[in-house]
């Protein structure tokens, strides 16, 4: 909250490129795409005068903005929705929206608080396609906060993991995994004449054991 100015910077400093943001707020923000995890829409309009606003603001060139929120509503799967007055929107159409504005006019940093909650399977596997899309295109960097081990590794190089507020360990998924993983579990179903049947399960036993020796 505080690198997206909704809150004072108590300590410390942030930079993008030689903008600080303790001595050139207004500039930093200039450069920052922000997806709050709670949807902040304006409820009287549609989503694609939502998506015209943010990129009027954002400064792009008027010309450029028809076609711009076109691509914007078609990444993040809107187009069926983009002429609905918002008040209208599912959670997880409302969800799609807030990511767009998030990307107008893609900015060089981009902070994504859960931008795939309430967003169905289908629907969240594409944005994950469009974020990494828009990072190989543009070079923007995605910051993101997510309780999905499945959403950090599609999309993170790497991972932070936090309790009560502090890091407790930074690096790729891969390397956390190794360091922090505690193997894998398998769970295997049985048909209800064959639970209490010792012979069976110690043949079970034994076949994991030989496959995985170190089980």
């Amino acid at each position: 909250r505080m690198l997206t100015g909704d809150e004072t910077v108590s300590d410390g400093n942030a930079w993008i490129g030689s903008l600080a943001l303790r001595q050139h707020l207004q500039a930093f923000q200039q450069r920052v795409g922000y997806c709050p995890q709670f949807d902040a829409l304006l409820n009287k309009m549609t989503g694609r005068e939502t998506l015209f606003l943010f990129c009027r603001l954002r400064g792009m060139c008027e010309d450029m903005i028809d076609t711009y929120v076109k691509e914007l509503t078609a990444m993040v799967d809107l187009i069926p929705h983009v002429d609905k007055c918002t008040d209208t929107y599912s959670g997880g159409n409302r969800r799609k929206l807030s990511l767009a504005i998030a990307l107008c006019a893609a900015p060089p940093v981009i902070f994504l608080d859960e931008p795939t909650s309430g967003v169905d399977p289908s629907a969240r596997r594409k944005i994950w396609s469009t974020l990494a899309s828009l990072q190989r295109t543009y070079g923007s960097a995605f910051i993101l906060t997510s309780h999905s081990m499945e959403e950090c590794e599609a999309l993170c190089a790497r991972v932070a993991i936090m309790v009560n507020g502090r890091f407790q360990c930074l690096g790729s998924v891969q390397h956390l995994r190794h360091k922090f993983g505690q193997g894998f579990t398998i769970m295997a179903k049985l048909r209800r004449d064959l639970v209490d049947d010792s012979s069976y399960m110690a043949s079970i036993e034994e076949y994991v054991s030989r496959c995985l020796p170190s089980a």
